[in-house]
């Protein structure tokens, strides 16, 4: 006697709790991994998307479908803490203090940029927009000068380069006039990672647009429910769910200083670091690692 409501992929429920149909702008979702989704009328299937691992499958929402790219992000972070920060577990133990507040306020101690230290944050490989399962997690610019904190730094700004380059990457492979709008201007993000705010905050100076986070304690669990409730006959249609569940939204603004050297590091240096690194990351990859 159980209602059967036929929902969708997890990532497809929760951009639809957090930003509805997203007809005009791409939206994000920053977890263990980070993507970021275009909602469409009609499927997208070209060879660039193809060989940049750019996916297309029906939408959660009926007759749409959602164009999306994945890359791993918190999971580096993840991967930075438990095997690097012995020191920050010991004193959030004995403090009572949550890891990741001592981590960010590490962070912060280090000057934008991380004291010229870089990171191409590949250590699970890379796959969108570039598809390259030998490509490896990369420091550069590392000095007698280099304190912990800016390596902790130096992970959230390449989490943040690369995550501006799936952004990218989303935007141009569905590109019809969305570089262009209101809404380009900001970036709806949602996930377990928008809890932290010096990660937000430097998205925004990253990016260079307003990042909101719809204030949701979890938002894919909330898109399947929406979901179930249309199947069920609580709201007349997917328009319908969305407007009437309320979610408040924090706004982080980007600093146009920051913004301005970042997008310089963005283009003079990271965009340059897999390319310089390519050939010396297979070699180790196939005949080392």
């Amino acid at each position: 006697g159980s209602p059967v409501a036929l929902g969708g992929l997890d990532g497809l429920h929760g951009v639809f709790a957090a930003a509805g149909d997203q007809s005009d702008s791409v939206v994000g979702v920053v977890g263990t991994y980070e993507h970021y989704h275009k909602c469409l009328d009609k499927p997208i299937l070209r060879k660039k998307g193809l060989d940049s691992s750019i996916i297309c499958q029906a939408h959660v929402i009926k007759d749409k479908y959602g164009v999306y790219g994945v890359a791993v992000s918190s999971g580096v972070l993840e991967w930075f803490k438990d095997n690097l920060c012995r020191e920050e577990e010991i004193e959030s133990k004995n403090t009572g203090r949550n890891i990741w507040e001592i981590l960010m306020e590490k962070a912060s101690k280090s000057k934008l940029g991380s004291n010229g230290i870089f990171m191409l944050p590949d250590i699970f490989g890379s796959a969108c927009p570039i598809q390259d399962n030998f490509s490896r997690g990369v420091f550069i610019g590392i000095s007698s000068a280099a304190k912990k904190e800016d390596f902790i730094r130096a992970v959230i700004e390449g989490l943040n380069y690369k995550g501006l380059e799936l952004y990218e990457a989303i935007n141009d492979y569905t590109t019809t006039g969305v570089a262009n709008n209101e809404n380009n201007k900001k970036v709806i993000v949602t996930g377990g990672a928008t809890k932290n705010k010096f990660w937000m905050q430097n998205k925004a100076d990253v990016y260079g647009k307003i990042i909101e986070v719809p204030e949701i304690e979890e938002a894919t669990p909330l898109g399947a429910a929406m979901a179930a409730g249309i199947g069920i006959g609580i709201y007349k249609d997917f328009k319908d769910a969305y407007d009437r569940v309320k979610r408040p939204v924090k706004k982080y603004y980007p600093d146009e200083k920051n913004h301005k050297k970042y997008a310089e590091y963005y283009k003079d240096v990271y965009k340059k670091m897999y390319s310089s690194c390519k050939d010396l990351n297979k070699l180790v990859s196939t005949k080392i690692g």
